[in-house]
């Protein structure tokens, strides 16, 4: 035909390359369409509309190529009516309409187009232009995938895996996906790696899959690649191929890969390096939050750029709302002590409650804290018990010398000695001084034990001994306490 001609010629396939030949054969083919598309082929008309969406052989003119494929829409020509669908969808020459699109879409997915099929797909399970429907998606993902749609394929994998519109199969989902990815789907290749190292942990066979993903064009396989290449995961160790991967990545805007980049490196002889900040921001502003977690942490302790906490609490709270829970208990600081933002403790309490229920220990600390204490929630004994119950039991000291307090008094809960007593040993046996002290005043007064000197004695002592080299030193009795029990017992018990 004479389009093949012109793209033999544009590619160099069996003839000398030659940009000018080629161009002619592309004006021949053009204006042969246009001579069918004044008989009425509709065919023709879509084929004008290539030919002006993407500039060859005319100048690219997105109204007239919108006028030749809606001409051929008209006429029934399924691929057609997929491209004026893509115009409605992106707002280009005409105002953006994604229930017109979705109908268009619908349109020719009924009259076979497989790229339409898909589309009408994304727009259910996005809920453009259509309710939100994952059984819809699914449904016309199968479809073009049945037609041999590599990308269709590995969306129905995904459902599979996920359980969207469909009752989650791990086995169908594998299948399809490695049907995807034989077919040259990039997405599946990276899928099928990133399970081999996460799932299997099989960095041997994970390699070949990230490159031929890269290879394919996916340029999230770049930053592992680098990580295979540097450090010889799969693969003989190669630097200047791990420079290469990561260099691609970074250049072609892959967060993950502007983020390895910018941020500082221990190298092999226990060196730092300083952390690049500007492609951090860029890694952030493309939404990675990890990036978002170190440009707080940098600007906050002044880590390869000036010291400033407002800078800090910025990209804290960026952090925070994309789910980092380090960086939630910083927000919470930050509020509380009023650095980079303005004091606001109902702010700072809000953060430090959302950190605790994502499973912050330290924060469920402070959550049981600040209800014993009203700090920027109301007062309340039973919730600051709950809060401290929870953090003892993932093991925060502090909060187990409070949970005994608790269980001695009667706040937030029944009174109950013997609980106390437990959780005060359980902090005892962690060195915590003030409980070591606690257990031995239970055993010299018998306060939920039979009184034993001699036990109190010692745990008097390794509380002295303890605070003796602890930062914050020792309660103030703990001598005295330990030199009056002393007094109660002979001298070859005290040896």
């Amino acid at each position: 035909s004479l389009e093949r001609m012109g793209e033999r010629y544009a590619k160099g396939q069996g003839v000398p390359q030659d940009t000018n030949e080629a161009a002619n054969w592309y004006r021949k083919a053009f204006n042969h369409y246009q001579t069918k598309a004044d008989q009425g082929d509709s065919g023709a008309m879509y084929k004008l509309g290539e030919y002006y969406a993407n500039g060859a052989a005319v100048t690219q003119d997105s109204a007239k190529a919108f006028g030749w494929y809606l001409k051929a829409a008209g006429e029934g020509q399924p691929k057609a009516m997929n491209s004026v669908g893509m115009f409605y969808c992106e707002g280009v020459v005409v105002t953006q309409d994604l229930q017109e699109a979705a109908c268009w879409y619908r349109k020719a997915a009924e009259a076979g187009n497989s790229d339409a099929m898909f589309n009408l797909a994304v727009c259910y399970a996005n809920g453009e232009g259509v309710p939100k429907d994952d059984a819809e998606a699914f449904k016309w993902y199968c479809k073009a995938a049945d037609a041999l749609d590599p990308a269709a394929m590995y969306e129905v994998g995904m459902c599979y895996l996920q359980g969207k519109g469909i009752e989650r199969d791990g086995s169908k989902g594998g299948q399809w996906i490695r049907k995807a990815a034989s077919f040259g789907n990039a997405d599946a290749m990276l899928s099928i790696a990133e399970c081999l190292e996460h799932a299997r942990k099989d960095m041997t066979e994970a390699f070949p899959w990230y490159r031929k993903a890269f290879d394919a064009g996916n340029m999230k396989a770049a930053e592992p690649l680098y990580r295979c290449y540097k450090y010889g995961l799969g693969v003989e160790k190669d630097l200047e191929e791990a420079g290469r991967c990561l260099t691609a990545g970074v250049n072609s805007g892959d967060a993950e890969s502007m983020f390895t980049y910018g941020v500082s490196e221990r190298n092999e002889n226990g060196e730092v390096s300083a952390p690049k900040i500007e492609w951090l921001i860029k890694a952030a502003n493309a939404g990675h939050s990890e990036a978002m977690f170190y440009l707080g942490v940098y600007y906050r302790h002044g880590i390869g750029v000036k010291m400033n906490q407002a800078e800090a609490f910025k990209w804290s709270l960026m952090a925070a709302e994309n789910g980092i829970v380090l960086s939630m208990e910083q927000v919470s600081c930050q509020y509380s002590r009023g650095e980079g933002v303005g004091k606001d403790n109902v702010k700072a309490a809000q953060w430090c409650l959302m950190a605790a229920e994502r499973g912050s220990v330290e924060s469920m600390w402070a959550v049981g804290v600040r209800y014993a204490n009203g700090d920027g929630v109301p007062k309340n004994e039973k919730e600051a018990f709950k809060w401290q119950l929870k953090a003892s039991e993932n093991g925060n000291e502090a909060a187990m010398l409070n949970l005994a307090f608790y269980y001695q008094e009667g706040l937030g809960v029944t009174k109950n000695i013997e609980e106390a007593l437990k959780w005060l040993r359980k902090a005892a046996d962690k060195g915590v001084v003030g409980a070591m002290r606690g257990v031995g005043l239970s055993y010299a007064v018998g306060k939920g034990v039979p009184q034993n000197d001699f036990l109190a004695y010692a745990w008097l002592c390794l509380a002295a001994a303890k605070g003796a080299s602890d930062v914050k030193g020792l309660p103030d009795d703990v001598t005295e306490l330990r030199d009056a029990v002393r007094m109660r017992l002979s001298p070859e018990m005290v040896t």
